[in-house]
């Protein structure tokens, strides 16, 4: 896919915004442009529950939350100016709301433009409203009032719509050439708050139930009535037959931390394995003045196939960074001198300190996942052999397509 839309113009701090699929797509103008990864294009889209899922049916309710619970996000902070984060999620959201309607259409081609949004509720100026907090409470102004029509049940679940994205920031220089700015910057944001209204289906599964309309059509199969037009996820059209949004975030991470000579933090997806070498932290210089530490790490993420979810992946990259404890200090970590992130096709390497393979990444190439063992022995640059140091090496995998 190597179709752009922008969304808005220029941004602040030397960063443009606009929906790139590719790292190639994007205008040489100087200005850095956040391009997500193919993996979360695709499946950024998700949306976690607010709150308790109620069932109705028979007569007129209101719906209210029960047992609300509030969700947390992550927003992009860093690399630029104060408002670069919006920059960052106006690119990244939009990229998957045009993802999104260009496979909506390719199902049902005779769509108008726009119809991601009347099947979701939101699209990608939604971005503008996403609040900078780290946690959000459930909240909506409009008043949720249906009627279930005869023998009909609503199953009815509050939700947080969120969007979550790996990025990559890009800089194209007026001869062409591409210049990787950051990589792997992860964006976890809520989009929309509102309620989810399914009905069940005769299989055992879940569709999205459908609103009377004044004027109804024969033929088609209604579900419940409203005083007004409800502003939840509904089927464009009476034969868009399409289900809510996925729950849960696309990568399934999970978390682990261990000890093999070094202190470990593991973060990726449930099936991916991550484990030390046993090797612990080495100082490969006799030199006091040389602060580079090398250790071994071995990585393992199977085939598609057995990921055991729809959102699989076929490819995937590692970002790593050192992190310290002071017993009088407390946590701190060594920043931009001890990160990395790696993304290549094959093979066994040493990997240096903020070192990244930008063709590859650029291509939106990966390590494969197909459950071979790849070895690496990752290099930081960090003052780890003070009494109060005590690194962990923190290492992520991350879905690339």
């Amino acid at each position: 896919m190597n179709e752009s839309h922008t969304v808005d113009g220029p941004g602040v701090s030397g960063m443009g915004t606009g929906s790139f699929a590719s790292p190639d797509d994007i205008p040489d103008s100087g200005l850095r442009y956040a391009v997500a990864l193919p993996f979360y294009q695709k499946h950024g889209i998700y949306v976690e529950n607010a709150g308790k899922v109620l069932e109705v049916k028979g007569g007129a309710h209101e719906l209210k939350i029960g047992e609300e619970r509030s969700t947390t996000q992550t927003i992009p902070v860093g690399g630029g100016g104060d408002d670069d984060w919006r920059s960052t999620l106006k690119s990244v959201v939009g990229i998957a709301v045009k993802t999104a309607e260009d496979a909506l259409r390719d199902k049902y081609p005779a769509l108008p433009d726009g119809a991601i949004s009347s099947l979701l509720g939101f699209g990608a100026s939604s971005a503008d409203s996403v609040s900078k907090k780290e946690t959000i409470t459930f909240g909506v102004s409009d008043t949720v009032k249906i009627i279930p029509l005869i023998g009909k049940t609503i199953i009815a679940r509050p939700v947080y719509f969120k969007v979550k994205s790996v990025s990559d920031e890009w800089v194209k220089e007026r001869e062409g050439s591409l210049k990787l700015v950051r990589g792997s910057v992860v964006s976890d944001v809520v989009v929309k708050m509102g309620w989810i209204l399914e009905c069940p289906t005769p299989g055992g599964g879940m569709r999205l139930a459908r609103q009377m309309p004044s004027k109804p059509e024969a033929g088609v199969e209604y579900d419940f009535q409203a005083d007004t037009l409800l502003n939840v996820p509904a089927p464009v059209f009476p034969e868009v037959d399409e289900n809510a949004p996925p729950t849960g975030p696309p990568d399934r991470m999970a978390t682990s931390e261990g000890e093999s000579g070094v202190r470990w933090y593991f973060s990726g997806p449930q099936e991916s394995r991550v484990t030390s070498l046993g090797s612990g932290l080495r100082k490969e210089s006799v030199w006091p003045w040389d602060r580079t530490w090398n250790t071994g790490i071995s990585v393992q993420c199977p085939p598609p196939k057995h990921q055991g979810d729809s959102r699989t992946y076929e490819c995937y990259r590692v970002k790593y960074r050192v992190e310290g404890t002071s017993p009088t200090v407390g946590n701190w970590d060594w920043g931009t001198r001890s990160q990395g992130t790696v993304s290549f096709a094959r093979g066994t390497r040493t990997i240096g300190e903020d070192e990244s393979d930008p063709r590859t990444m650029a291509q939106h190439r990966g390590i494969p996942a197909d459950g071979s063992e790849y070895r690496y022995d990752v290099q930081f640059g960090a003052y780890l052999d003070g009494a109060a140091a005590s690194p962990k090496v923190h290492v992520d995998i991350i879905p690339v397509r």
